[in-house]
């Protein structure tokens, strides 16, 4: 279970293609750098099956069993586990030693270690260009599993299925003026080095800009220096096709960017306007939409209007243990939401935030809630 896209196929522990003959509606596969509870949170609807039976599944018994063990139950999938099926955790030195992935991959948490066999991006350059040679794989509205408010803290990830990743080595990669265009309908991963990944704008531009319902998840990476008018790190856009209404019937035409940061930190991140590292801006309101930060760092950043760290517009909020310091702004000092659905905040700590105006740490106004 540990085979990553940016290696030959000769080399990967298990064939990427495997997607139980097209029952799972994500695929099943254990990335580098991944943990179990990672890809059982990031899949979509499993039906009956529990992350624990997820998690100790054989890839070859989930196999063999698929017949068995599957059935199409109306627009899901009901799971009777199968007997005397064996932990992923006891293959992995036989299967996947070789390859520097550990028992911790295939159950525990974090990050594991990277060996020689990773091909990882070095250069700023190869960055680019796996950035723009990303496949436009799209992403399907969809809502969290419960709907549009995401309470469960495994769930909040990206949901769109098969991205593009990346593995970046370890040092600092310098944009030299030039922002990461994150295409519409593309879906990246990006994963930092245990030793250290630093993306540095130089002051010179933001950091990524990601356009209408594009994808990211970054793990372990660390922003600094970014610099524009909205989003001085990360600028995401969203919006209902020209002429769209909102009701029910066309929630589902939603063009909308989603990000989820876990773990890593941003730093030095100023926005001229909005959103000193992070703004996402939504052109109308929508529903079950979810922008997610999990053990981030945000500090020293700065926000000429509101937000000197996140501005949110007409998007869910959801944070669990942050840790914002210092970061400065006209309005929220750390926080601005604005019309935001529904914000959650968890053992996150604020330290040391002003704001000229209102609202030293938060600012929120419009309709919705923040726990």
């Amino acid at each position: 279970m540990c085979e990553d896209d940016q290696k030959p196929a000769t080399t990967a522990c298990v064939d990427r293609s495997f997607e139980a003959n097209g029952d799972l509606r994500e695929k099943f596969g254990l990335l580098r750098g991944e943990s179990c509870g990672d890809i059982v949170g990031s899949s979509q609807s499993h039906g009956g099956i529990t992350p624990a039976e997820m998690c100790q599944m054989a890839l070859s018994d989930f196999a063999s069993n698929l017949a068995a063990g599957f059935t199409l139950g109306g627009a899901g999938l009901s799971y009777t586990p199968p007997s005397g099926y064996t932990y992923i955790a006891d293959l992995c030195a036989s299967t996947c030693g070789s390859h520097g992935i550990i028992s911790d991959s295939c159950g525990g948490s974090g990050l594991t270690s990277v060996s020689a066999s990773v091909v990882t991006t070095t250069t700023i350059a190869e960055l680019r260009t796996r950035i723009a040679n990303a496949p436009t794989t799209g992403c399907d509205y969809y809502w969290g599993p419960n709907g549009p408010i995401t309470y469960t803290e495994e769930d909040w990830t990206v949901r769109c299925g098969n991205p593009a990743m990346i593995f970046l080595g370890p040092g600092t990669f310098l944009l030299s003026g030039s922002q990461l265009d994150l295409r519409s309908l593309t879906n990246y991963e990006i994963v930092g080095h245990p030793d250290g990944s630093t993306l540095d704008a130089q002051g010179l531009s933001r950091i990524f800009d990601m356009a209408y319902k594009s994808a990211l998840t970054l793990k372990n990476v660390t922003l600094i220096n970014g610099r524009a008018v909205d989003g001085g790190a990360i600028r995401l856009l969203s919006r209902f096709p020209a002429g769209v209404e909102l009701t029910m019937s066309t929630m589902m035409q939603v063009e909308a960017s989603r990000l989820t940061i876990r773990g890593g930190a941003i730093r030095d991140c100023e926005a001229t306007n909005d959103g000193g590292a992070v703004a996402a801006i939504s052109e109308s309101a929508m529903f079950g939409v979810d922008c997610n930060m999990l053990d981030v760092e945000i500090s020293g950043c700065r926000a000429g209007n509101r937000g000197g760290a996140v501005h949110v517009k007409d998007m869910n909020m959801n944070m669990a243990d942050m840790r914002l310091r210092n970061n400065s702004a006209a309005a929220g000092g750390a926080l601005s939401f604005l019309s935001v659905p529904n914000a959650q905040i968890y053992r996150s700590s604020f330290i040391g935030h002003a704001a000229s105006g209102n609202g030293g740490v938060l600012t929120a106004v419009g309709s919705g809630r923040t726990l």
